[in-house]
């Protein structure tokens, strides 16, 4: 084979990998496809650490914010650090066995501890309304498990979807929109780390609340005792 041969041999060789991996790129997802992903990833992980940044818009033009570290470990352990505005210094833990307590880091729970030598704690039920944060949600329908769970739920209660790829923030992203009478739902996730790192909520055409995972850390080193205060 002569050189010219084959240097059109291989330009046609890398051509033709370049169109089929392209091709795979762009293969249209299903909404089942795409929650199936999501379900055998977060199968995988056994922990995870992240930042969540959460802000309500309200119709008055105000914003609430809520920004707390998160650290979910299975079968259900939650360690919740409020980072502020909302009720900075408030701590929650979901233990092993799922017994819910809490501390804080104020002026009344520091004179406690100097006083009786021990942290201020509280033991709390699933269903009590200080587990709540701005949006109305606990804690315990934060981690990726429970919204994976919510959009297998919501997806044949919808009137529309579609799932769209686009670089966001540098990233790769599927953006997963499901839309329904007056609701309309934007999951995004990340292609490299198959996991949601913002969900967009609207109403009647405004965004009501959104929530954005940041600084992700998966299946890192994590002991139980981190969720016992």
């Amino acid at each position: 084979m002569s050189f010219r041969k084959m240097c059109v041999f291989i330009s046609v060789f890398i051509a033709a990998n370049v169109t089929m991996a392209n091709a795979i790129e762009s293969k249209i997802l299903t909404k089942d496809e795409l929650i199936l992903l999501s379900e055998e990833r977060f199968n995988a992980i056994d922990n995870y650490k992240c930042i969540m940044k959460i802000e309500v818009y309200n119709e008055n033009g105000k914003t609430q914010y809520q920004k707390q570290k998160f650290i979910f470990k299975k079968p259900g352990m939650i360690y919740c650090d409020q980072l502020g505005p909302y009720k900075e210094g408030v701590v929650l833990t979901v233990d092993r066995d799922g017994k819910i307590v809490g501390c804080s880091e104020g002026i009344l729970e520091r004179v406690w501890e100097w006083i009786k030598g021990e942290k201020w704690k509280k033991s709390f039920k699933k269903e009590d309304n200080e587990l709540k944060g701005i949006t109305g949600e606990t804690i315990f329908q934060s981690d990726w498990g429970y919204i994976i769970n919510e959009m297998r739920r919501l997806k044949d209660e919808v009137d529309s979807y579609s799932i769209e790829s686009q670089i966001i923030d540098g990233r790769d992203i599927y953006v997963f929109e499901l839309t329904w009478a007056q609701k309309r739902f934007l999951f995004h996730i990340d292609k490299e780390l198959m996991v949601i790192v913002k969900l967009e909520r609207f109403f009647n055409g405004k965004m009501i609340n959104s929530v954005a995972w940041e600084d992700i850390e998966i299946n890192i080193e994590l002991k139980d005792k981190l969720f016992e205060i």
